[in-house]
């Protein structure tokens, strides 16, 4: 996957986030949702990977289930702002 195609999906990923903010969702979640509005084939490891790095920017929260290891993910504040703001 080229490096434009992986910003693709960041933005995707985080677009997904934000618009069901404060819902989380999981990354096979977020991948069903996104696939047929982003013109890149992608996979799991694909959002994953955008995941990490949005997370690292602040702009998405991982929450971890407290009775197992599920992942949930969901746009921070930051990231609904720089959503809202046209990613400037």
């Amino acid at each position: 996957m080229s490096g434009e195609d992986k910003e693709l999906v960041r933005h995707a990923v985080l677009e997904c986030l934000v618009t069901r903010h404060p819902v989380a969702l999981p990354a096979a979640g977020i991948a069903r949702r996104k696939r047929t509005e982003v013109d890149v084939e992608f996979g799991a490891e694909d959002v994953a990977g955008a995941l990490a790095v949005l997370e690292g920017l602040g702009l998405v929260k991982r929450q971890v289930d407290e009775l197992g290891s599920s992942e949930w993910w969901s746009a921070t504040a930051q990231g609904v702002l720089k959503q809202e703001r046209g990613n400037r």
